[in-house]
């Protein structure tokens, strides 16, 4: 039963949890249009928790599973989340040349590499990473958008490296995630507006 130490996770936090239910029949379309396993996220500081996962019906394992964090600098949610943070938002998580925890030799090793990162993820509005936080492993991420046109959370696929080519990753399973980003913001009575610029 929900008391008053509730309102410590911030209204925020507690809007998002209808995320996964609005969410749960488009990301299972796009899991059966793509074969890949797909997910659903929200950023926590420095952090993205997952709160919803569809497993693919290939041999790709996963210990995702709702409630699992990762790292928000070495995740294509993450990145996508973290794009529509002006510096002085993303100084308050990571401070001023820090240097970042790297996972594969794709991951950024410092703030300064992740800004360059991020500006180019804002202008593209979407992010799609191979081997970025495990080698091996490919991943498309969207950003979803609620009426003030704030990016509430994010959804991405992933796959093995060689179940997917280049083309297929970039072209037609990057419009599929892309389209149910915005199915799912429309729901959430957003458009499809850019992500803000990491520059701002």
């Amino acid at each position: 039963r929900l008391g008053p130490a509730v309102l410590g996770l911030g209204f925020e936090y507690l809007s998002a949890l209808e995320l996964p239910e609005i969410a749960q029949p488009i990301l299972e379309a796009l899991r059966d249009a793509t074969g890949a396993s797909t997910h659903l996220a929200i950023r926590d500081r420095g952090d993205i928790v997952y709160l919803s996962r569809y497993a693919s019906r290939s041999t790709l394992a996963s210990n995702i599973r709702a409630g699992s964090r990762l790292p928000a600098h070495a995740s294509s949610m993450g990145r996508v989340l973290l794009a529509d943070l002006n510096d002085d938002e993303l100084e308050d998580i990571y401070g001023d040349g820090r240097a970042l925890e790297s996972f594969t030799d794709q991951t950024p090793r410092n703030v300064k590499i992740l800004r360059a990162m991020l500006r180019d993820d804002a202008a593209r509005g979407h992010v799609v990473s191979r081997s970025f936080f495990e080698r091996g492993v490919v991943s498309v991420a969207a950003g979803l958008r609620d009426s003030t046109g704030c990016a509430v959370g994010a959804i991405n696929i992933t796959a093995a490296e060689q179940s997917v080519d280049q083309s297929t990753l970039e072209g037609e399973f990057k419009d599929k995630v892309c389209e149910a980003a915005r199915a799912i913001s429309a729901s959430l009575g957003g458009g499809a507006s850019p992500l803000r610029s990491a520059a701002e």
